[in-house]
């Protein structure tokens, strides 16, 4: 009893030193731009450059929001996420603090409801954009930001969002319009356009061969997945450019709202989890977008000698050292099948299709899963 009274006093003396003494880090930092979800994400963006306008977009659905780049450029308005069936609180009061004038929406009844245009109308100038489809609507955002024929497009594959926001930043910064297609080129409509220079971002699974024939110089840009593809990218455009932005390319909502803070040469570069990812990281200049990116630095190793005791006594550290980009790993020290710890440990394991533990050994075992 004695022992437990002096353990629990242990860690709590522990994890006193570690609020009053370990400095934690704002949603937004020096270099990273994050919030709790993509909503807020987007609004901390918002934030970082003076706006004039803005454009809501549904953020659980990449098929018409993706074609926000070019108007958001044309209009210096800030990307908001929102649902499709209410206006989020949090954007209805960024867009008050822009004082914006015209808000658009990207997209039917469907992806933003018509409640929503309803009460964005009190106090601002509401253009809806949208069409039939994926592919109708992006031509009239096109059609809508581009008065005259471009001299360059850019086609992407409608449903390969990443390949579209490895190229976003080029096409923002440029006025390039991009524009969507299947496959084959079937959905691809570019009649009228008879640009000089097309590029072709994707390999030939994404955009085949046949759309090379439809256009003049194709210039196909691409890598063996999407990260190879941004890559590509980068190499490309931005060979001398220290200054990047990174987010991931698992969704497609932080890169999208994120391109409207390439204004001065900048590229977004997608990882999956760790600027590490990238070759040569140490050339550049990181800001993280997103909270689901770590920027590499440094290692966290934390041992502790009984179940739970990781969280008890080090779990504010271990947020901290996770906020810092830190990667986090816990060695839990166990009396082998004495202990209870790695029965339960393993029933987590088996929960998430994951190796379990071997008690006698007390090593990871292949499953096969």
């Amino acid at each position: 009893m004695i022992y437990h009274r002096v353990k629990l006093l242990m860690i709590f003396l522990i994890t006193m030193t570690i609020i009053f003494t370990s400095p934690m880090k704002t949603a937004v930092a020096e270099d990273k731009i994050a919030g709790k979800d993509r909503t807020e994400t987007a609004i901390e963006i918002s934030k970082r450059r003076v706006r004039e306008d803005v454009i809501l977009v549904n953020g659980s659905s990449f098929s018409d929001a993706i074609s926000a780049i070019s108007l958001a450029k044309k209009e210096n308005a800030a990307i908001l996420l929102n649902q499709s069936k209410e206006l989020d609180p949090r954007n209805k009061s960024e867009i008050s603090r822009i004082q914006a004038e015209k808000v658009f929406i990207i997209g039917g009844n469907k992806v933003i409801s018509s409640s929503i245009e309803e009460e964005l109308q009190e106090g601002h100038d509401v253009i809806r954009i949208f069409g039939e489809n994926r592919f109708d609507t992006n031509k009239k955002v096109n059609e809508y930001v581009f008065t005259q024929k471009p001299e360059t497009i850019i086609i992407t594959n409608a449903s390969a969002f990443a390949d579209l926001l490895s190229i976003s930043a080029y096409a923002y910064q440029n006025q390039i319009p991009i524009i969507i297609s299947d496959k084959e080129g079937e959905k691809l409509d570019i009649d009228g356009i008879d640009p000089r220079t097309t590029y072709l971002v994707g390999g030939e699974g994404v955009l085949s061969r046949s759309i090379e024939k439809k256009v003049k110089k194709p210039i196909r840009i691409a890598g063996s997945n999407r990260y190879e593809t941004s890559l590509a990218v980068q190499e490309s455009f931005y060979k001398n450019q220290s200054d990047v932005f990174v987010t991931t390319g698992e969704h497609f909502a932080d890169a999208l709202a994120g391109v409207t803070l390439c204004n001065n040469g900048e590229n977004i570069l997608l990882v999956k989890k760790s600027t590490k990812e990238i070759p040569e990281n140490s050339k550049y200049n990181f800001t993280l977008i997103g909270g689901r990116i770590q920027n590499g630095k440094g290692v966290a190793l934390y041992v502790n000698p009984h179940q739970d005791d990781e969280t008890l006594a080090m779990g504010l550290q271990m947020l901290k050292d996770r906020k810092d980009g830190k990667e986090i790993y816990i060695i839990q020290m166990t009396n082998r099948d004495k202990s209870i710890a790695v029965e339960k440990i393993n029933k987590r394991l088996r929960l998430e299709n994951r190796a379990e533990i071997d008690k006698k050994r007390c090593i990871l075992q292949e499953t096969g899963k």
